[in-house]
């Protein structure tokens, strides 16, 4: 029912695109994110959308946070929620969530030709349709 290899937006709104992801946590691991900074409660990663782009998470046990993409994910999740511990990220688990873009990622469709690639982009548009802006 969900997706779990490539992120399809369902709903688009005046608000922000919404996503459906398969969101997961990760925990401290003695690196600096993508963005050069140190990882904080608050920070993201995902691949799709731009570094600084703010997301309010919709469902799941984090719903109604507002996280900050600060990181990429090498693979294996959608959307990496930074928690911290161990424990606290075991305990997250796997999660398919919405996501909705509240800001930051004014240009999707040029950073997702750079970074996903345009035939993929095309297919997927092609196989969602309206679906996908």
């Amino acid at each position: 029912m969900f997706p779990t290899f490539l992120v399809i937006p369902t709903v688009v709104e005046a608000e922000g695109q919404i996503y459906w992801v398969s969101s997961t946590a990760y925990e401290w691991t003695g690196d600096r994110m993508a963005s050069g900074e140190w990882p904080y409660y608050g920070a993201a990663a995902c691949n799709f959308l731009p570094i600084s782009t703010r997301v309010l998470v919709l469902d799941g046990s984090k719903a109604g946070g507002v996280f900050v993409v600060k990181d990429r994910i090498g693979r294996g999740s959608d959307f990496d929620i930074y928690l911290g511990d161990v424990n606290i990220a075991n305990q997250y688990g796997r999660q398919f969530i919405r996501i909705q873009v509240l800001e930051g990622a004014a240009n999707l469709d040029e950073f997702r030709a750079k970074n996903v690639g345009v035939s993929t982009w095309v297919w997927i548009k092609t196989l969602y349709g309206a679906h996908v802006k």
